[in-house]
């Protein structure tokens, strides 16, 4: 089963902790599997795209499956997880972020709060056409598990499609694009179901809407905070048959 004990916590450290000295310890689990887990359970029509700095688009598979350009993890229950992972996800909005905050400094000598400027960009998002004017961002800024050389771009500017607002939406697509392209390659019809974790999805709704829209399919918001603590637990408690 899942996570299953391999030996009571020691007795200093239970102490330190505050927890009761039969405490038991239950084998690790990967943060990503743990995050499934606790989204998914164990269920293989289901995709969870999670946008943290980096972004990930993984898949339970009962059966063991290699497919081109996403890795194949081991998962509890003796299924597996197809995992796509891009680089930089979340780091993208957090790099434009840092460009406008610049722009602002260099050229107006003013000192704008981060919090304010993310405040304006997912302003920006939700005001901004779905096609951003035509801009499309690749957000490879940092290459690609399979090619580190490849790097980002934005491109389709015209003469009047140059504006923040457009930027803005352009990376928040191009974000999830790359994970959409991920998830094609399992297959059509295999992904029924969407849910989206990690800060980024989280605190702009206009992620859930480009998601909507790319994946053709129900998605909805993880309803955890802490995805990866919340499975690493529930993993535990199925190891000692709890759950």
């Amino acid at each position: 089963g899942p996570a299953p004990p391999l030996a009571p916590l020691l007795p200093e450290r239970a102490r330190e902790l505050g927890l009761p000295a039969d405490t038991l310890v239950c084998s690790p689990i990967g943060d990503a599997q743990a995050a499934v887990f606790a989204v998914a359970g164990s269920t293989d029509d289901t995709a969870i795209l999670n946008l943290g700095t980096g972004g990930q688009l993984s898949v339970i598979t009962k059966d063991f499956a290699v497919v081109d350009g996403l890795e194949t993890r081991p998962m509890p229950a003796g299924t597996h997880l197809l995992v796509g992972a891009s680089l930089c996800g979340g780091w993208s909005y957090a790099y434009l972020e840092r460009f406008f905050r610049t722009v602002a400094k260099e050229f107006a000598g003013v000192d704008l709060d981060d919090a304010e400027v993310f405040r304006r960009m997912n302003s920006f998002a939700a005001e901004a056409v779905p096609e951003a004017g035509g801009i499309s961002v690749d957000p490879r800024f940092s290459g690609s598990r399979g090619d580190p050389d490849i790097k980002g771009a934005i491109v389709g500017i015209d003469t009047a499609n140059l504006t923040p607002a457009n930027l803005v939406r352009g990376f928040l697509n191009g974000i999830v694009d790359e994970l959409a392209a991920m998830a094609a390659k399992i297959g059509t019809g295999r992904i029924r179901r969407v849910l989206l974790a990690g800060n980024l999805a989280r605190r702009n709704p206009v992620v859930l809407d480009i998601a909507r829209a790319r994946f053709g399919v129900p998605c909805a918001l993880s309803q955890s905070d802490e995805e990866a603590a919340c499975g690493a637990a529930l993993a535990a408690a199925a190891g000692l048959g709890g759950v």
